[in-house]
């Protein structure tokens, strides 16, 4: 039996057919949108006009919205990706033994949730929500709805906001009793006459410094001394 060297398998891989808009994009952070956890739904579809979640942030993150039923990621008439932001906030709630308090409220990036939320953050002057802030969610009722689409559910948002402490601000006593760099030192109290007199007796600035327990340069800003330094001491009759 011969091998035919020149016999090549003719093997083609099966191509798929792509969908772009079947891939989830990667979803920005909430900030690029205005601006993991989680827990129960903070709101369902028994939710009456008027419910109010709060509590504080705890976690925050955002993805692509899927459609409900279908789980097929969302996507805008212009071929957008839709997002959605889930922010998860600790109550005090507990309806079910099982209940840790949590829950997580769900925000559409776009439409009148978005401007909701956005307008929660001009109120805050804040990019939006971190962890540890309050938040705080009130479902008010449906909107008008558009041809050929259900009517938006309309909420009202409120941040209650911790700004980020300063490190460059004084915070005690601790910065205060530090001394600073480049300030001049007090200057110690010299007697003159003092000074003259020890001069007179033949004693040098060091010395005299020394005597009084100050520093040399605190007593040869005494004038005086270079006239005692040159000249000597007359003798006492």
């Amino acid at each position: 039996m011969t091998w035919n060297n020149n016999y090549q398998p003719q093997y083609q891989q099966p191509q798929q057919a792509y969908t772009p808009q079947e891939e989830t994009a990667p979803a920005p952070s909430f900030g690029q949108l205005l601006k993991a956890g989680g827990g129960r739904a903070a709101f369902n579809k028994d939710s009456m006009p008027g419910a109010t979640v709060t509590g504080t942030v705890t976690d925050i993150k955002t993805r692509q919205k899927k459609e409900y039923g279908t789980g097929k990621p969302m996507f805008s008439q212009k071929g957008n990706p839709k997002y959605e932001a889930l922010i998860t906030v600790q109550t005090s709630l507990q309806e079910a033994p099982d209940d840790d308090g949590r829950r997580t409220i769900y925000i559409n990036m776009w439409g009148v949730q978005q401007d909701a939320i956005r307008k929660a953050c001009e109120a805050a002057k804040c990019e939006g929500p971190v962890e540890g802030d309050t938040f705080t969610a009130t479902y008010v009722g449906l909107g008008q709805a558009q041809p050929g689409m259900s009517a938006p559910k309309l909420y009202e948002y409120r941040i209650d906001h911790k700004p980020p402490v300063s490190f460059t601000q004084p915070t005690g006593g601790t910065q205060q009793a530090m001394p600073q760099q480049g300030t001049q030192q007090p200057q110690a109290h010299v007697d003159p006459m003092t000074v003259t007199q020890l001069r007179n007796a033949g004693k040098t600035d060091d010395e005299i410094a020394r005597l009084l327990g100050v520093q040399p340069v605190d007593v040869m800003r005494i004038p005086g001394r270079a006239a005692a330094a040159a000249e000597p001491s007359e003798p006492e009759f």
